[in-house]
């Protein structure tokens, strides 16, 4: 839904790989609100649940492991950082 709302993907392809891959403009702000409210849904859904023992903070960067190497000019800057892992804490 954040690219049908005009969110710019960037195309990249990793030496070695053939297909191209795609992440988000970490700099849209659609984006920091969209990670923001997913993980305030997803803690106000699962505060509390003794089921979780822990979840990591994942959601930026290639799979969501924060990097874009070997593209750091893909990487989600200082500011975008802190606002997730605000919102996680």
């Amino acid at each position: 839904y954040l690219v049908d709302q005009g969110v710019k993907l960037h195309k990249y392809s990793n030496p070695g790989e053939k297909d191209q891959q795609n992440t988000p403009d970490y700099k849209d702000p659609r984006v920091q609100q969209a990670l923001t409210q997913f993980i305030t849904a997803l803690a106000k859904k699962y505060d509390g649940d003794a089921r979780l023992g822990y979840l990591t903070a994942g959601l930026l960067g290639y799979w969501g492991e924060w990097h874009t190497y070997p593209r750091s000019d893909l990487h989600p800057g200082p500011s975008m950082q802190r606002v997730v892992l605000e919102a996680y804490q």
